[in-house]
């Protein structure tokens, strides 16, 4: 788990994640996961701009 460590340069807080390279490394492509599969067509743009706006007001999941 990596260490958080408060870093005070300012009023405003700052932080510093230290973690280990191969900790942030993602598990590779699996061959029964593939990774750029169109499922289906994109949602129109009004469902963007709503879920944006809903985003904002704190709406949602």
């Amino acid at each position: 788990m990596p260490a958080v460590v408060p870093y005070e340069t300012c009023r405003a807080a700052r932080y510093v994640v230290r973690a280990r390279a191969d900790a942030l490394r993602g598990p590779g492509p699996r061959p029964h996961r593939p990774t750029a599969v169109i499922a289906g067509p994109s949602p129109p743009r009004w469902w963007y701009a709503t879920a944006e706006r809903n985003a904002e007001r704190g709406f949602g999941g």
